[in-house]
């Protein structure tokens, strides 16, 4: 049986820019190419060099956000609650973006 469940679009994909430490900005994207663990399928990678040469390791940059709230990445099968009606489309019940949804077998 396939129970479908809603999901965050930035579950999917986000990025945000971050100032580095000697004002340089980097990019920190979560997607499901851009990453370099290959133990899950979406993750976080930045275009700073310690991420590039850091053996997959995250950077400063990539910690930054993982400790921030910035990035939502909200699931219902995880997370619990339901996608909320706004204007007539179901979106996020954290941030308000738009969901997806998505088939688990159970």
């Amino acid at each position: 049986m396939i129970e479908y469940l809603w999901h965050c679009a930035t579950a999917e994909s986000w990025g945000t820019t971050v100032q580095g430490s000697k004002g340089d900005t980097y990019n920190v994207q979560w997607n499901n190419w851009g990453h370099k663990n290959q133990s899950v399928q979406y993750d976080y990678s930045c275009d700073c060099k310690g991420y590039k040469f850091g053996k997959g390791q995250d950077c400063s940059h990539i910690k930054q956000v993982r400790a921030s709230d910035d990035h939502c990445n909200w699931m219902q099968f995880s997370d619990g609650g339901e996608a909320v009606e706004k204007d007539g489309d179901l979106v996020c019940p954290k941030c308000g973006d738009r969901t997806h949804s998505m088939g688990w077998a159970t």
